[in-house]
Parts: C-alpha cells; sequence; structure tokens
C-alpha cells in the first residue's frame, strides 16, 4: 500500500488531476492546507471546481489533445480512512495538436518548500508532452519555461479556489527516521522546477 494512504494530513486535502490517454490512465497530485479549517464538503467542492478551471486554462494549452482530464477530485485528508470527496469531470482534450510522447514519457516538476526546511521529492510527473516540445529527449526551453509559470501560478490561485483565503498549496513529508510519521508535516511550496533539459520515465507502471 501507498504509505501516503496511511498518514493523515490535518486541515488538508489532496488534489488529483486524472487523465486518459485511449485505455491508459495517469494522474497528478497536489497537497492542499485548508486555510479556513475545519474542511466541508462545501469547501472541497469549491475547490475541485476552482482547480479544474485553473487546470483546463493554463496545462491543457501545454498538453497534446491526445490525452484527456477526466476528472479533478478533492480528497479532505483528515481521516484517509474515511474521506470526505469533491469532485468534477471536466473531460477536455489537451489543446496542441501536437501528437503526445509515449505514455511513460514525461516531465518531472519538482516542487521547493522554504529553504530551510529540507522536504524532498515532492512533485507531479507532467505527462501529455506534445512531440513538438521535445527534440530527441531534450525538452524545448520556451515550453519548460511556459510549464514553470503554469506551476507557480499554483502558489497564488490557490488561495481564491473557494472563499478567499481557501488553501494553501504545500509540499509534505511523510517519513522520519526511517518510519511514517504519525501525520503529515507539510510546508508551503514557494517554487516549482521542471526538469532541465531531459524528459524522464514515469517511475510507477501506469494503469
Amino acid at each position: 500500500m501507498t504509505p501516503y494512504v496511511l498518514v493523515p494530513f490535518p486541515d488538508g486535502a489532496q488534489l488529483e488531476f486524472v487523465y486518459s490517454m485511449g485505455t491508459v490512465v495517469f494522474e497528478n497530485k497536489l497537497w492542499m492546507l485548508n486555510r479556513q479549517p475545519p474542511t466541508t464538503q462545501a469547501q472541497l467542492d469549491a475547490l475541485a471546481a476552482a482547480a479544474a478551471v485553473y487546470w483546463a486554462a493554463n496545462m491543457l494549452p501545454l498538453q497534446s489533445n491526445e490525452v484527456t482530464l477526466s476528472l479533478v477530485r478533492a480528497t479532505a485528508w483528515d481521516d484517509p480512512g474515511s474521506p470526505v470527496v469533491g469532485f468534477v469531470v471536466p473531460a477536455l482534450a489537451g489543446l496542441s495538436t501536437s501528437p503526445t510522447q509515449s505514455a511513460n514519457v514525461a516531465i518531472w516538476v519538482g516542487f521547493e518548500g522554504p529553504s530551510n526546511v529540507a522536504i524532498y521529492r515532492n512533485g507531479n510527473f507532467f505527462g501529455g508532452v506534445p512531440s513538438i516540445a521535445v527534440n530527441v529527449n531534450t525538452i524545448d526551453p520556451v515550453y519548460a519555461s511556459d510549464l514553470f509559470e503554469a506551476y507557480v501560478g499554483i502558489i497564488d490561485e490557490a488561495s481564491s479556489w473557494g472563499a478567499f483565503p481557501a488553501w494553501r498549496w504545500s509540499v509534505v513529508s511523510l517519513v522520519s527516521g526511517g518510519a511514517l510519521r504519525s501525520s503529515m508535516f507539510a510546508r508551503r511550496v514557494v517554487s516549482a522546477h521542471p526538469s532541465v533539459p531531459y524528459v524522464t520515465q514515469r517511475r510507477m507502471r501506469l494503469t
């Protein structure tokens, strides 16, 4: 079982962006801290809806029309065993007419917390990358810059994904001293950097 399933995030939510590419399904996840706890159904519904609008406007233009954003889901993580969930079903395709890279080829976008806190390996394997954005294995620098802008925009926009101040995008740590924490350690995201100059492969098997 994936460790984060077992570790609560008090006043936090997991935000998922689920894609389909033919028979392949992949997703990106963000962790959000509720700035007006306790988390309610209405807050999760607003989070999912607003995040879907942002994702459609900022991420889908960077993705091939061979992939479809199928589901955006916001799940309260106070009690992962009995979560409250809000979701929308956008069913929107990427906007680039260039064919996509193969399903397991992605751009790693690493999320950074404050400089005085060491939280590692938070990020997304951003998929649906159009072929025109990559030369052999090298990412087009303009494309990388656009992807950077799309992600860092979340830092400010998350506060308006519901009644202001709504949410804070966070990096999280689940393990301390080799053992799972009793609850997630979280700090705000301060930046998000696409891997350059090369694309990468997803670390997990696609469904």
